[in-house]
């Protein structure tokens, strides 16, 4: 009898749904922008749900794409189902997913502790862990201060704080802190977790938006001390806290000092950079945490990185767009695009960080140039200056 496939749903699913491809996992989808090497990886079996009006997935409609990937492409149910990013808050339709097949990864206590801003800087405070100072009440000066939201994601949620603009239900405040943003994947479970994977995280900052996620590098080059008091917390988190499954764990680091950030339980799609591990098979729980990690350091030192091309105007890209083999992401159809709309994503190696980065610049603007056929121009901007600044700032520090 055939086995019954996985199911992963999350806004935007390719990384993990070719992690698990790669390594002989089958797997349905459900995911917001259904892009043509998504598809390919999970053998078109796909639902699509587009994201609201505030870019978040619509969690009423996920239960009725769930039902309909049942019916369509596993009639015996699935085996597991594994949340991709945009359900870590959703507890409500975490629950609701429950109902098709079990969960994997952390549970939902554990998910609600990590995950809220006010249980996760209590749980820091109680380990005597470092991280940026943190208030729930907005700050009588706004110098210095950050306004975050603890649903949001890719960095669109963090402002600089000042009196009377906007503050959502979930907002919270963080003092800014010097440093530049990096993460640490990992894989645990019964209070023990693996490193995995060290990585600098790249911003592509607007002026409405400076700290927009813009992409992620692997990070042979973060000092040894700042190494091995990230090890320590996450070892102290994980005999705290019981997780499971592959996560990351963001953080500032200055020279061999950190500051401890956020945790995302689940795969991030820095997993990307990591072909060889069978990251899917560690979340799910069918792979060894151990053989995973020493499979890390047995490869040669290649770097890796992945950015983000956001559209710099109007962009209508038609289907049969030839789109370079080293382009992920790439949508499927005729597509139009806003000023400001992710387009897709570029990876590159490099035998070192300066020609990883000069790779990753020069392929942006390669996309720049190969699209302005399908552009609406805006005289004002020019697509070889909007790709360089993609690339000008790789700190939130």
């Amino acid at each position: 009898m055939t086995q019954r496939p996985w199911l992963v749903v999350g806004a935007a699913t390719r990384a993990l749904v070719q992690a698990a491809a790669r390594h002989g996992h089958d797997v349905c989808a459900i995911d917001a922008f259904a892009d043509s090497d998504t598809s390919l990886a999970c053998r078109g079996r796909m639902v699509r749900v587009p994201l609201d009006a505030n870019s978040n997935l619509d969690e009423g409609k996920i239960p009725l794409a769930v039902a309909m990937c049942a019916r369509k492409y596993a009639a015996d149910g699935f085996r597991g189902i594994v949340a991709g990013n945009g359900l870590d808050s959703a507890h409500a339709l975490r629950s609701a997913l429950q109902r098709f097949a079990p969960l994997c990864g952390c549970d939902a206590s554990t998910l609600q502790n990590l995950r809220g801003p006010r249980s996760w800087s209590a749980l820091l405070q109680a380990l005597q862990a470092p991280q940026p100072t943190t208030r729930f009440d907005a700050p009588a000066s706004a110098s210095d201060w950050l306004l975050k939201s603890a649903s949001g994601t890719g960095g669109l949620h963090v402002r600089r704080w000042r009196a009377g603009i906007a503050t959502p239900r979930d907002a919270y405040f963080q003092r800014r802190a010097p440093g530049r943003a990096a993460s640490l994947l990992f894989a645990a479970e019964s209070g023990s977790a693996w490193p995995l994977g060290w990585q600098w995280q790249v911003l592509a900052p607007t002026a409405e938006q400076p700290w927009r996620y813009g992409g992620v590098c692997t990070a042979a080059d973060i000092p040894a001390g700042a190494r091995a008091a990230v090890l320590h917390w996450l070892d102290r988190i994980a005999n705290t806290v019981p997780l499971r499954g592959v996560g990351s764990l963001d953080f500032l680091v200055k020279g061999e000092t950190v500051q401890l950030l956020e945790i995302n339980p689940r795969p991030t799609a820095s997993i990307a950079l990591y072909p060889q591990v069978d990251f899917f098979g560690l979340h799910v729980g069918t792979a060894d945490p151990e053989r995973a990690a020493a499979c890390v350091g047995t490869d040669p030192p290649t770097l890796r990185g992945e950015m983000i091309f956001y559209a710099f105007a109007p962009l209508a890209i038609p289907a049969d767009f030839d789109w370079p083999h080293w382009c992920a992401d790439v949508p499927a159809g005729d597509s139009f695009f806003e000023p400001g709309d992710a387009v897709c994503s570029v990876h590159a190696t490099a035998a070192s960080n300066r020609s990883l980065r000069e790779r990753l610049r020069r392929r942006l603007r390669t996309i720049a140039r190969a699209l302005p056929g399908a552009i609406t121009r805006d005289s004002s901007r020019d697509p070889k200056i909007e790709s360089k600044r993609q690339f000008s700032c790789t700190s939130p520090g």
